[in-house]
């Protein structure tokens, strides 16, 4: 009934899926924490030359 071929490809894609997801979600993350840690640095930085009002 089932081609055996056919199950192991759409379960290949799923895992491909999944792991196309999980690093995009792992990128996402990444790019806020260097979002977070520049805008920290450029408060610290306003402040030392007393930019920040």
């Amino acid at each position: 009934m089932y081609d055996p071929e056919l199950i192991i490809s759409l379960s290949l894609q799923v895992t491909i899926l999944k792991l196309m997801l999980g690093m995009s979600i792992m990128a996402n993350i990444l790019q806020l924490l260097i979002m977070m840690g520049l805008g920290e640095k450029e408060i610290k930085l306003r402040k030392k030359w007393g930019l920040f009002r």
